[in-house]
């Protein structure tokens, strides 16, 4: 029997497409029936692979490894030669940074950008 004998709708440039969907609902169904504990085992599996990348537990785990570093610090042993505190980067943009907002409130009023109201 050909495609247009039994009933399948073939049409210009998409009937292969038709033709391969009702063989796969055809396969698909004859074998629910003949071994529905396979179909049913890859179903899950097929879902609990592609699932989680939907999950928003998902989204949040991947947002906390980026945050999170990779490489953490190690206890070093003191010899005697360590300084008492942490020796910290300098902070003189910090410094920097306070005089220069001093500057910005001794601008006349026309130059320095408008206060804002509590």
């Amino acid at each position: 029997m050909r495609g247009s004998e039994r009933g399948d709708v073939e049409e210009a440039g998409g009937g292969s497409r038709a033709v391969s969907k009702s063989r796969l609902g055809a396969f698909l169904k004859n074998t629910w029936v003949k071994e529905p504990v396979l179909v049913a085992s890859f179903t899950i599996r097929g879902l609990g692979v592609i699932l989680p990348s939907f999950s928003p537990y998902t989204k949040h785990a991947a947002m906390i490894n980026q945050v999170a570093p990779y490489n953490y610090t190690v206890p070093v042993r003191d010899h005697g030669n360590m300084p008492s505190h942490p020796q910290g980067p300098r902070l003189e943009w910090l410094k920097k940074l306070s005089t220069s907002t001093e500057r910005l409130k001794r601008l006349p009023s026309s130059v320095a950008p408008p206060k804002q109201k509590n």
